[in-house]
């Protein structure tokens, strides 16, 4: 596995965050964020899709690792409460881009939902 130190997290956020988020496929796709929180965690993917909102604590600036999305034949696809391994139950430090994404992610689920219950009496 690759890790970065945190001189390279913040070259990134400098240098390749407006790259990211400046990229038409990225954007139209609905990328930006996941790039973002898989370049900050180096987490699998089946754990990334299995982030749920309380598994980001902002107080303490982590996420916690708790389950994962499998593909189960008949079902499609689910989230399991469990790692691949048990040391994959984990809490991972959060660098400052990666905060400010989900941040910025979390605000905006929160304008749509609004908004969608606004409209959706009338």
């Amino acid at each position: 596995m690759v890790t970065f130190s945190e001189q390279q997290l913040v070259s990134f956020d400098e240098r390749q965050q407006a790259k990211l988020r400046t990229s038409d496929y990225c954007r139209d796709h609905d990328l930006v964020d996941p790039i973002t929180v898989l370049i900050a965690t180096g987490l699998r993917r089946s754990e990334l899709l299995g982030l749920r909102w309380c598994d980001f604590d902002t107080d303490a600036d982590t996420i916690t690792i708790t389950g994962k999305v499998i593909r189960e034949t008949g079902k499609g696809l689910i989230r399991m409460d469990e790692t691949k391994t048990a040391s994959g139950r984990r809490t991972l430090p959060l660098p400052r881009f990666a905060i400010e994404a989900l941040t910025e992610r979390r605000a905006l689920r929160e304008t749509i939902r609004a908004s969608t219950c606004n409209t959706a009496g009338s």
